[in-house]
């Protein structure tokens, strides 16, 4: 929480921000959000709890509502995978939009979740219409943010027509997430969340134990993939 006051502070110093007034009637200047990220297993099962300490501090409150009551979360997915593995990190990130949905409806702002997606599987990657239509019930209500990554950009909009396919595909995920019960799973939701709870923990313990545990593992994946000619790119 103390990494959003920061970046208020940082805004105020800049002059984006000024809630010298709040609590007193007047006006509280804040043209420019603060979005939380969470990024890692452990903020993602913590970032609802986080957002809900920020929202009870009147002045970080009282940003929110100078802004509408909106207030946007970034969910990042490269790191997540590195950390619990893709199984784990996927399941956490679907946790905790359902675990932020239900915080912004018990403090009454308006979410809307940013996903920091990039290019590859293990980033989040694959098709954007599938992937808007994975979300969980009320985590897309008419809005959502994805980021399109440098190695897909010219894939998806170098050319008029596909850019316009692509737009459009993004623009019917949304229509659909937000209007459609895609999920499907109704009553069942709970007990289907609990075997994913128990497959996720498994193969988060797997994947430390190939990973952080297997003697010699990283010296071997260095040297038996591309992976520094990669990042040199």
């Amino acid at each position: 929480m103390s990494d959003l006051l920061e970046a208020a502070i940082l805004l105020k110093e800049a002059g984006l921000l000024d809630v010298s007034g709040a609590g007193h009637g007047a006006e509280v200047y804040a043209p420019v959000g603060i979005v939380p990220l969470f990024e890692t297993i452990d903020d993602l099962q913590r970032g609802s709890s986080i957002l809900q300490e920020a929202l009870a501090l009147p002045v970080y409150r009282s940003i929110v509502s100078a802004r509408g009551q909106h207030q946007e979360v970034m969910l990042g997915y490269s790191d997540s995978n590195k950390d619990g593995g893709y199984l784990a990190a996927n399941w956490a990130l679907y946790r905790a939009e359902l675990d932020l949905v239900e915080a912004a409806r018990k403090t009454g702002i308006r979410l809307r979740l940013f996903h920091g997606r990039g290019g590859t599987v293990g980033r989040g990657g694959g098709p954007s219409y599938d992937a808007i239509l994975a979300q969980p019930p009320g985590a897309v209500k008419g809005s959502l943010r994805i980021t399109e990554q440098g190695e897909v950009i010219a894939a998806k909009y170098a050319e008029p027509r596909i850019a316009h396919r692509n737009l459009e595909t993004l623009l019917a995920a949304t229509l659909e997430s937000t209007l459609l019960d895609v999920e499907g799973l109704g009553d069942e939701a709970e007990p289907a969340y609990q075997v994913l709870d128990e497959l996720a923990a498994l193969a988060q313990r797997s994947y430390a134990e190939l990973v952080h545990e297997t003697p010699g593992f990283v010296e071997y994946f260095k040297a038996s993939t591309p992976v520094s000619e990669i990042g040199a790119l």
